[in-house]
């Protein structure tokens, strides 16, 4: 895209706890994007989405917010999906910046800033109507859940609302924190059950509110009350069986079954879009509440802008407040004076197949802020007590440690809850303390605040029962009307971060370098399904970081999630996998076909700790293979004819046309060859299995042999003649039976040589007269397996100007039918798998470059004789 281009931002979570969404909303940005643009674009300019990952955390949605406006230039920002990275977006860029900044998501309406806009559901127009209708269905005793942060907070406590004046009865409230554990998930569902309620209302995030779901089922508490929700939909519903998903009510503004022609439209349009193979249920195409708010985002964003006649921040601002745009969903308005918009509800039922029925539409409902928020507004103010009770009614219920510190004493005036949790500290006791208690070193952070206005890093920090920790720290600036310039500071425990990086850091330098080296994706994985450690081809084929890859779900990097947990499951069944199908989705949109191999690895006690797997591009695959069939064809053919005449064929250009054949060959086949070697070779060393290391060592011995085939056929293809030397060939022959003699023992061979104390010079390249000797000694060996008589003599001598040396055996011998064509190229009489067919024609075409003869004489039960002459080397002048 030209610098001339509008540039609008969007941050949806491509990682972490809510990742399952971030490919479904980048996608309906695109389409929405692609929409503008087709019809004029912006002010005459092309409208140009710049995606960057919101990480599913806070810390991470302000550095990519951040990069949107200082790097990209983007005139406004849209985003996010969880409460906790909105709120810190729209604090510490969106509202000192001056940015426009549009929510895609429904939320618990806790944000009011002139530059912030709400193009989604707030309590009153999605939980409002969902709990009468289900406590007048179902009954009056609800129990609610969630995790321990501000959305799923407030959204309970405008849904207790609601029920009370509905004339229900709270039956039970429990909060639990974000990535929360399977033992507080049993605890949780155990005390639902307890209370027995007729409807359960959870209110976790994305995996967290899979697992939940899942063991609710498996209890079977679905049979003994219902469940609604105020955020279920067609992703969630993918990532769930088909009992579990079955049953589950959801309320929101949208779904797609929702009967309205541009709902049909844009489904029409996800259809033909690349990568998409049909419409959810029937395929992978899926839209939901979050994407349809973001396709909104962007229509809003462009529909203001035409309107304002400008970029300016300032005009796009006072357009957006009047902005009405039709979605899927219909009709929605911005509220002037709420900068939050009238939308559409509807209550919907999940259908086994995932599909929602709409049970009921609410039609368009103006917004309505929460009592619970209605005195907050971004805004200036005059007084610490109000700036502290702001701060603390938006940040309590935050995981991180949230520091407010004065900027001119770095005197900490405010700590959330989640501050005093972290560093151990009671109530209220943080106040006044000087920031630097908190760490164990001097922190570079009132330095870099001063010269940049924020700073980010890492810092070991201090309890106060004196235990050290480590933080990442982030910080920014603002002015406060009493105490001036104010830094917030952002801090986040990053212990296990650091002790998974610093075990990492102990792999072998070997280990690491072997995982490196292959140009194929691998990745480990834990018995819980995160990423522990990837290979630079795996950031490559994913677009996405190894430190944002690390403790990720794998299967939010395929197109597949949930067949991607079926393989994995099917690896802890079976021990191992072959040849599994998957799709990688890349950041950037792209997608690579693979076949996944994948085998447990195991702990010092023996148990499975996780899968370690290794992709293959199915397109490189198809294409060694095509290569590969059509070689053999041209080899069958090319056989045919050589086995007419043999004479002719090695005087005629068609051997020489096989020679470059078989090098073409071998080097297509030899690059795809490593890798597969790479993976077996590391699997060998660290599969500890011994049930697996039978199959390994095979395949690694199999391996090897198409490696010597390969090798083989490129030194049939070209054997050189340049460089040639003076050659000792008694020395060559010395080196040659040393090199042999321990093997002919351990067979008990009886090996004879007659070599005299000097030979002639001969003109030749030591490597490969060695070779020579080696190929037809080898074969010697291989001819008296299981003779009763087991001998093979070598002996040299001069003729006629000439060198000879003789190699025999007492094998079989070959059959006279034969004898004309076993130099023949690829011709063998070992069985399949034992032999390549091109050692004897190798060592021909070395010979007959060199000047020099070989033959073969031979009577069937007295072995053969193999023969080879060369000529003498002119005396050195």
């Amino acid at each position: 895209m030209s610098d001339s281009a509008a540039k609008l931002g969007l941050m949806p979570p491509l990682t972490g706890l809510v990742g399952i969404y971030g490919a479904e909303i980048s996608r309906a940005g695109q389409i929405a994007c692609k929409e503008v643009n087709d019809a004029g674009g912006v002010l005459g300019r092309p409208l140009e989405l710049v995606i960057e990952d919101d990480g599913s955390l806070p810390e991470s949605a302000v550095v990519a917010a951040n990069r949107l406006v200082h790097e990209h230039r983007c005139t406004a920002i849209i985003g996010n999906l969880l409460s906790n990275s909105r709120i810190a977006v729209a604090y510490r860029v969106a509202e000192p910046k001056r940015i426009p900044y549009l929510n895609f998501s429904f939320y618990e309406g806790s944000i009011l800033s002139r530059y912030f806009f709400h193009f989604a559901a707030l309590p009153n127009q999605q939980i409002d109507r969902m709990v009468p209708y289900m406590r007048a269905r179902f009954g009056p005793r609800m129990f609610f859940a969630g995790n321990n942060y501000e959305w799923p907070r407030g959204s309970i406590d405008a849904a207790k609302r609601a029920l009370v004046a509905a004339g229900g009865e709270v039956v039970g409230e429990e909060y639990q924190p974000i990535g929360v554990s399977a033992d507080a998930i049993e605890a949780v569902l155990a005390r639902v059950e307890a209370a027995a309620p007729d409807v359960f209302v959870p209110y976790f995030a994305g995996d967290d509110q899979l697992h939940l779901l899942t063991r609710f089922t498996e209890r079977g508490l679905k049979a003994r009350m219902a469940v609604v929700m105020g955020h279920y939909d067609e992703v969630m519903a993918s990532r769930l069986p088909a009992a579990v998903r079955e049953d589950l009510f959801s309320c929101n503004t949208y779904f797609m079954s929702v009967d309205t022609p541009e709902n049909r439209g844009y489904l029409a349009r996800l259809a033909a879009w690349p990568g998409v193979d049909g419409i959810w249920p029937q395929g992978n195409g899926i839209l939901t509440n979050f994407g349809e708010g973001c396709y909104l985002c962007v229509k809003a964003f462009a529909a203001a802008a035409n309107r304002a006649g400008s970029l300016d921040a300032e005009a796009l601002v006072d357009t957006l407040a009047e902005v009405e745009v039709s979605g899927p969903q219909g009709s929605v308005r911005m509220d002037p004076a709420t900068h939050h918009a009238r939308v559409n509800t509807y209550l919907a039922r999940c259908l086994r197949d995932g599909a929602f029925e709409i049970v009921e539409a609410f039609g368009a409902n103006e917004p309505v802020l929460p009592e619970r928020y209605r005195h907050l507004r971004i805004s200036t103010r005059t007084t610490l007590e109000e700036e502290v009770r702001l701060q603390s009614r938006m940040l309590e219920q935050m995981v991180e440690a949230v520091f407010l510190i004065n900027a001119e004493d770095a005197a900490i005036i405010y700590a959330n809850p989640g501050a005093e949790r972290m560093f151990g500290y009671n109530r209220g006791e943080l106040i006044g303390k000087p920031e630097a208690v908190l760490a164990l070193e001097a922190s570079p952070m009132p330095g870099t605040v001063a010269r940049e206005g924020h700073c980010q890093g890492e810092i070991r920090s201090v309890k106060k029962d004196g235990s050290l920790f480590w933080c990442s720290v982030s910080a920014s600036i603002f002015t406060h009307p009493v105490y001036g310039e104010v830094w917030l500071s952002v801090r986040n425990d990053i212990t296990e971060l650091k002790e998974l990086q610093t075990r990492l850091a102990e792999t072998s330098a070997y280990t690491r370098s072997l995982i490196e080296a292959s140009l194929d994706p691998l990745v480990a994985i834990d018995a819980e399904g995160r990423i522990t450690d990837v290979n630079e081809a795996t950031i490559r084929a994913t677009g996405v970081s190894r430190e944002r890859l690390i403790g990720t779900d794998f299967a939010d990097y395929f197109t597949e999630p949930e067949k991607a947990r079926e393989g994995y499951r099917r690896v802890f069944e079976m021990g191992f996998v072959t040849d599994y199908p998957l799709t990688i989705c890349h950041r950037e949109g792209g997608q690579t076909d693979v076949l996944y191999n994948a085998s447990v690895y195991r702990d010092e006690q023996g148990a499975v700790a996780g899968v370690f797997a290794a992709a293959r591009d199915v397109t490189e695959r198809k294409l060694a293979g095509e290569a590969l069939r059509q070689a053999n064809e041209q080899l069958t053919e090319t056989l045919e004819k050589l086995r007419v005449s043999q004479a002719q064929i090695i005087q005629s250009e068609k051997l020489a046309a096989l020679g470059t054949l078989a090098a073409g060959v071998a080097h297509e086949l030899n690059n795809p060859l490593m890798g597969v070697m790479n993976y077996v070779g590391f699997a060998r060393r660290h599969v500890q299995d011994p049930e697996l290391q039978y199959p390994l060592d095979r395949a690694d011995q199999e391996l090897k042999r198409i490696r010597d085939l390969l090798k083989n056929m490129l030194t049939f293809a070209r054997p050189s003649v340049e460089g040639l030397t003076v050659i000792d060939l008694g020395a060559v022959l010395a080196r040659t039976v040393d090199l042999l003699a321990p093997e002919f023992r351990a067979r008990q061979i009886t090996f004879t040589e007659e070599l005299p104390e000097s030979l002639p010079r001969v003109s030749g390249q030591a490597g490969q007269l060695q070779q020579v000797f080696l190929n037809l000694l080898l074969n010697a060996r291989d001819a008296v397996q299981g003779r009763e008589e087991k001998r093979v003599s070598l002996r040299a001598y001069v003729t006629d100007g000439a060198v000879a040396v003789e190699v025999r055996d007492t094998g079989e011998g070959i059959p006279e039918a034969i004898q004309g064509r076993i130099f023949d190229p690829f011709f063998t009489t070992k069985p399949p798998g034992q032999g390549t067919g091109l050692g004897l024609s190798i060592v021909q075409s070395i010979i007959t470059e060199l000047g020099g003869t070989i033959g073969v004489a031979s009577a069937p039960g007295e072995g053969a004789t193999f023969t080879v002459t060369l000529p003498q080397a002119p005396p050195v002048t």
